[in-house]
This record gives C-alpha cells, structure tokens and sequence, in this order.
C-alpha cells in the first residue's frame, strides 16, 4: 500500500471535489473557462508571431495616453514563447481555483486585479512598455491566500494549497530582480488581490 504526503492528505479532505472533476459540474465549468482563456493568450501570441507583428506597444505605458490602452490589453501580450509558457501553469491553475472557489465574486476580483494592476503600472512603473499575465497570477496568488486567512473554511485553505504546491514561489517577484521583468506589475497585482480579498 502506497503513504500518501500529508499535505496531499490534508488536500483531498479539505477540497475532495477536485479530484473528482467529472462529478461536479462547477469545476468542470471552471477548469473550462481557465482553459479557454490560456487558448485566447497562445492564440494571440501564435497570431503575433505568424504575422510578424509585434503587439507589445499595446501593453502599458506609463503616464501616456496612449499607454492607457495597456490597462485592459497588457495581460493578453506576451514577449516571447517562454514568457507566455511561464504564465501558463499560473493561469491555469490560480483561475480555475478563484472561479470554482468563489462564483458569487469571482468576476468583481478578477476585474478588480486586472485594473488596479495595469492602474498601477501606468501611474507608477518604468518607462517602458509592461505586458504579460503576470501581474493577473500574482493578484489571484495573493487574494487567494488572504481569503484563506481570512475565511478560514475547508474550501478556501484547500484551494490556497493547490495554488500554493503547483504555483508556488510567486511572492519573490513583487520585488525588483532581472532586467526585462516588470516587477511593477507583480507588484500592484498582489496589492490588487490583497485589496480584493479584504472588500
């Protein structure tokens, strides 16, 4: 007979519908929509890279008009192939966990980190030009756990914990690191979740 790790243990008792996806159509529904979105983002980075037509002066700009644009269009372009397989995982999961976790807030935080993120970067980041769903994995990253804390129900600490093994190490990169990557909208992403989670 096989020891299961007792974090994986605390996992199934805390959030069992997630291992049985195929008996709760709420999950399904989520890790569906999570799905979609991740297509929509290699759609369009797959449709940048087959035309040759660099969509990255429509990421965030800041203190320029025509950067304002980048608030609702910069978490859908990506610099490179790597850039977008980095965020992939962190979509995937993160979204389904705030979709299927939360449905009666779920699209007033997801809007909320969205906006307070490129918000964030136009009045206050770099200039240059901010794109990637970074600073979206960081918000649901971050208004994941302070729900959990604040909650402290069986679902919100199970879901805290799936994204917290399969995404972890998020929280380093609200703090300048490497040259080409936009700390600024890690930054006011996390403190859109945490402002999310607190409402």
């Amino acid at each position: 007979m096989k020891c299961l790790y007792p974090g994986t243990l605390l996992f199934i008792r805390a959030c069992p519908h997630v291992i049985k996806m195929h008996s709760d159509p709420i999950l399904r529904k989520s890790v569906i929509l999570s799905i979609s979105f991740v297509g929509l983002l290699w759609c369009i980075k797959l449709w940048e890279w087959l035309l040759d037509w660099p969509l990255v002066t429509l990421g965030v700009y800041p203190l320029s008009a025509q950067g304002l644009v980048g608030v609702l269009l910069g978490p859908l372009i990506h610099g490179s192939f790597a850039h977008i397989e980095a965020n992939t995982l962190g979509v995937m999961i993160l979204g389904t966990a705030l979709l299927y976790g939360y449905p009666k807030s779920r699209w007033w935080v997801l809007a909320t980190i969205w906006v307070l993120s490129g918000a964030g970067v136009w009045l206050f980041g770099r200039p240059s030009f901010h794109i990637g769903a970074s600073g979206l994995t960081h918000g649901l990253f971050f208004f994941l756990l302070v729900a959990s804390m604040l909650r402290r129900d069986k679902r919100s600490i199970g879901l805290m914990m799936v994204g917290s093994l399969l995404v972890g190490g998020l929280c380093g990169g609200i703090l300048p690191s490497e040259d080409g990557v936009s700390f600024e909208y890690l930054r006011f992403g996390g403190i859109g979740g945490v402002l999310a989670a607190a409402n």
